[in-house]
């Protein structure tokens, strides 16, 4: 039985792939950071308020408490309503600290959640054998990417993605700041996570993160549906050596044949 090759379909295929892979690659957002900004500015406003409130209240207990002292008295009525407002300020300044550190960690996990997402599906996409499922964990991922040709720890933003994923793991098993993360110099001198550090850590690899995520994208297009110059010249030895010299010749009319049906492509391209 003659076999017949649709290349046709299959290029249809590989224009659809590589626009799907470059579509996820290209326009990543972390979209929490919308909600986190809102957020985070109504619990800072929150926060400011009640140390401010605070503030006034602790000098008036320091003296109510002075004057009592000074009296051998006890407290009125209105000046153990003072003392219980200082209480209840204190629980709102340490409630809104706890708010902003859960949303600089939710930011992290969420923008981590979102390029692990992307990956699984890019790595679906260009190799459509492989089972969502069995892509649970980053390194098997990255082995998937570098047996297939993709040098992924040599793309720019590599590093910064890689530093997301660890400290997202640590986030999601302590507020203490594990060894493994204190290998990242920013991270030397700290012990706990903390709103500040977190934000600080997350505004300095977003950026170089989604760098990553497009560097990432065309390395897939280069490595699964492109052809190397490389890979040409080795293709070119491979089928001079199988084919005699007047069915080479015959290959080279029918590739110029092609080439000319098509003016999307030229012979230089």
């Amino acid at each position: 039985m003659k076999r017949v090759l649709n290349f046709g379909s299959l290029k249809r295929k590989h224009y659809r792939d590589k626009a799907k892979i470059r579509s996820i690659s290209n326009n990543l957002s972390s979209s929490f950071d919308i909600a986190f900004s809102t957020a985070s500015a109504t619990l800072k406003k929150k926060l400011n308020e009640a140390e401010s409130r605070k503030d006034i209240l602790t000098a008036q207990t320091n003296q109510i408490l002075s004057d009592i002292e000074n009296l051998d008295s006890e407290p009125l009525e209105e000046e153990q309503t003072i003392f219980e407002e200082l209480g209840e300020s204190e629980w709102i300044i340490e409630s809104n600290k706890d708010s902003l550190l859960s949303l600089a960690e939710m930011r992290v996990i969420f923008l981590f959640k979102t390029i692990e997402n992307a990956i699984k599906e890019i790595l679906v996409i260009a190799f459509p054998k492989t089972q969502k499922k069995s892509l649970y964990r980053w390194d098997v991922m990255m082995n998937l990417l570098k047996n297939n040709g993709v040098e992924v720890g040599k793309l720019d933003g590599y590093d910064a993605a890689n530093q997301l994923r660890i400290v997202n793991n640590n986030i999601k098993h302590s507020s203490n700041i594990a060894e493994e993360t204190r290998k990242n110099s920013y991270w030397k001198h700290e012990t706990n996570f903390t709103y500040e550090n977190i934000n600080t850590f997350y505004n300095s690899i977003n950026k170089l993160v989604l760098k990553f995520m497009q560097g990432l994208g065309e390395a897939v297009v280069l490595a699964v549906y492109e052809i190397s110059n490389e890979e040409i010249e080795e293709m070119s030895h491979i089928i001079f050596e199988r084919l005699e010299t007047k069915r080479v010749g015959m290959l080279i009319i029918k590739l110029e044949e092609r080439l000319k049906e098509n003016s999307r492509y030229t012979l230089c391209k």
